[in-house]
């Protein structure tokens, strides 16, 4: 369960330049209802059936004192290295289904 409000922003790139390993790199924003809170990204276990799709779990530390009540967005980064190819990233629990750009 999330304590999200929403999300927006989502960017997956994978990097394949010559001579360092590929690396995944993806961002976005998740909006929570009080300042304060901290999200990241990390590979979720099981993965799906489509090996081409990335399945991530989004992990929320929520603020350990009271805060306004204001929509506020939180940064989200996930940079790994991997020789998979995935055409897609798809964020649990926000349900978000994000494209990999391969930059040439």
């Amino acid at each position: 369960m999330s304590d999200a409000l929403g999300s927006h922003d989502w960017t997956a790139n994978h990097d394949h330049m010559p001579g360092k390993p590929q690396t995944l790199r993806v961002d976005g924003k998740v909006d929570y209802p009080t300042p304060g809170y901290r999200a990241s990204l990390e590979s979720a276990e099981p993965q799906g059936i489509n090996p081409r799709i990335l399945e991530m779990e989004l992990r929320e530390v929520a603020p350990g004192d009271q805060q306004s009540q204001v929509v506020t967005p939180a940064d989200v980064h996930y940079e790994g290295v991997t020789e998979s190819e995935y055409d897609q990233v798809h964020i649990r629990p926000l349900g978000e289904l994000i494209d990999v750009v391969h930059p040439q």
